[in-house]
């Protein structure tokens, strides 16, 4: 019984070493990727993937996109961008909050919100958020708190679909991700 303990725990650390450089690749690469080709794409497609991805068949996660709504992308990094916002929302909100993903058509663009209703973040972290290795919590480490990449790998993601990323708390609690994409 010792003994398998011991692989299994060496199974989980190689297995989080792993995820640790699969997330460093993919910041990498949506870093520094010369002008990655976008396309149309629809917008409910890409949430519905990411969702399948990070939730498998929990329905927890609320959906309003108008119908045929298309945004010029990179398929697999807003896929991931959208994953990486949910992942946190379950991890910092809890699995009992609610998800809500909502997309609203203005002119040109499509604003596509991430809302949960947990306790949010400080004010003072609030401009760090998108940065690299930022931990809200200096007590969290990537054992409790994940890398600290998974906001900045969102915002390197959206930025090489050309779109903008913010975050804000909500009111009387919650935190809302908000990404705006060019329509496709």
């Amino acid at each position: 019984p010792s003994g398998d303990r011991y692989l299994q725990k060496v199974d989980d650390q190689l297995q989080h070493m792993s995820a640790l450089v699969n997330e460093l690749l993919l910041f990498s690469k949506a870093s520094h990727q010369n002008q990655p080709k976008r396309e149309p794409i629809q917008l409910a497609d890409a949430v519905e993937a990411a969702l399948a991805h990070e939730l498998g068949q929990e329905p927890s996660v609320h959906c309003d996109i108008p119908p045929g709504c298309s945004v010029l992308a990179v398929p697999a990094f807003l896929e991931r961008a959208i994953a990486n916002v949910v992942r946190n929302s379950l991890r910092y909100a809890g699995t009992e909050q609610a998800i809500e993903v909502i997309a609203k058509i203005e002119s040109d663009s499509v604003v596509l919100r991430l809302l949960d209703s947990g306790p949010g973040v400080s004010g003072e972290a609030l401009p760090n958020l998108f940065d690299a290795f930022y931990r809200p919590d200096p007590g969290r480490h990537s054992e409790s708190g994940g890398t600290g990449l998974g906001l900045a790998i969102v915002k390197a993601c959206i930025e090489s679909c050309g779109g903008r990323v913010s975050a804000r708390n909500r009111v009387p609690q919650g935190f809302e991700i908000r990404f705006v994409l060019e329509r496709g």
